[in-house]
């Protein structure tokens, strides 16, 4: 299905546009912006996700398509995956993998991907602090993706002021920033689940953090 392969690079990983750190843009000699992907990449990275069908749904038999049913897991049909060589976005992925390991190999490939780390700090603080932040701001998230200091990469649970068991969301603010954005972070962060054990100004971070 070629709509999920450019949907999981376009909305949910890589975006559009190739970006620099602080979510601006990479543009070439002429000052344009530089894709992403092309319909090649979508193609190959369709082909990787190949061998995927609905759930088997309570009472009925395994097909090699099933229909809609969203009760449990997607399954598996090797029978319908395509066991050649894939290459996609600098990745190469070899002949003869599973249905899961070739999932697992777009998955990695996106991971490592230098626009991941912008495009998802970038959307983070959009939707959980200030919808305009500045490209210092998502650099620093964004730094923080790529190595959460212990070198894992993807690692946005815990910062470098805090160890467990605190989970921390660190938003990088100026001095001067109002707390209002903090105080929303706060709220939410009340709402799914956690005590807020601090909230405050250090170092010129907003911080506010909650037990897991």
């Amino acid at each position: 299905n070629e709509n999920f392969a450019r949907e999981i690079m376009q909305l949910f990983t890589i975006g559009l546009w190739q970006m620099n750190q602080d979510g601006s843009y990479v543009l070439d000699g002429q000052g344009n912006k530089i894709p992403t992907y092309n319909q090649q990449t979508v193609q190959q990275v369709a082909l990787a996700l190949t061998g995927w069908t609905y759930a088997t749904a309570p009472g009925n038999t395994p097909q090699s398509l099933n229909n809609e049913y969203f009760g449990a897991p997607m399954e598996t049909r090797p029978a319908n995956h395509d066991m050649g060589p894939k290459s996609f976005l600098g990745c190469d992925v070899p002949a003869g993998q599973s249905v899961d390991d070739d999932m697992d190999s777009v998955i990695d490939c996106l991971m490592q991907h230098p626009n991941t780390a912008p495009f998802i700090a970038t959307r983070l603080i959009r939707s959980l602090v200030t919808s305009n932040p500045s490209p210092a701001y998502i650099q620093r998230v964004a730094n923080v993706f790529v190595n959460n200091g212990m070198g894992v990469r993807g690692d946005l649970r815990e910062s470098f002021l805090f160890a467990a068991p605190v989970h921390c969301l660190l938003v990088g603010r100026s001095i001067a920033t109002e707390q209002a954005d903090l105080r929303t972070l706060a709220a939410w962060l009340t709402a799914v689940g956690g005590v807020v054990l601090a909230l405050g100004l250090i170092g010129g971070w907003w911080l506010a953090s909650r037990a897991i």
